[in-house]
């Protein structure tokens, strides 16, 4: 029952960040420059 719940709390957890990282993207203006992809991932990885 307990390992339920954490599961539904880390998937829950997963959901939100995935919504913020594409949040973050759509507002990445250079998001198709990959250098800028790569230094907005460095980012995303350093605050999570």
């Amino acid at each position: 029952m307990m390992l339920t719940v954490v599961i539904q709390a880390l998937s829950t957890a997963d959901t939100t960040l995935c919504q913020l990282q594409n949040k973050s993207k759509r507002m990445l203006i250079q998001s198709s420059n990959n250098g800028a992809n790569a230094d907005f991932n460095a980012i995303i990885a350093d605050t999570f």
